[in-house]
């Protein structure tokens, strides 16, 4: 098991629980543990307090037997229209075993499996076996097999 804490604000340093801000954590896709259980990918959310700390409790990446991450989308109303809006940070999270601040695992080293490559705009863009990216030479997109 594993936990990640953090903190949702808006850009103006303000808790975000006046405006319903909601954490969306997904799994990439279903996934089987070293203990033998599998893991749906159905979203899981999270409620930050009134002063926008949030704690949430998440499988492990490192007890998957298979390569996986999570994603986050943040949920919230526009606080003038009260119409629902939501965020999706181009974020694929590792989450290891124990106690993580969610800021330690979004800027972090490269693990075995993926590695950086040139996305579509120039953007260097995360990739993993399975991936598309596009290859330079054919003007085609391969899938990544193997590294």
């Amino acid at each position: 098991m594993a936990t990640i804490n953090g903190s949702l604000i808006n850009m103006g340093f303000q808790a975000m629980w006046p405006v319903g801000g909601r954490l969306k954590f997904t799994l990439s896709e279903p996934a089987v543990t070293t203990g033998n259980q599998i893991v749906s990918s159905a979203p899981q959310y999270c409620t930050p307090n009134s002063s926008g700390d949030w704690t949430m409790p998440l499988v492990s990446n490192a007890s998957m037997t298979e390569p996986r991450y999570y994603t986050v989308e943040i949920d919230s109303l526009d606080e003038l229209g009260g119409m629902a809006y939501t965020e999706y940070p181009n974020w694929r999270i590792y989450l290891p075993e124990g106690i993580s601040d969610f800021k330690d695992l979004i800027d972090r080293p490269l693990i075995t499996g993926e590695w950086w490559v040139g996305g579509p705009t120039g953007i260097p863009a995360l990739a993993v076996v399975g991936d598309f990216i596009l290859n330079p030479t054919t003007g085609q997109y391969d899938q990544i097999q193997d590294i």
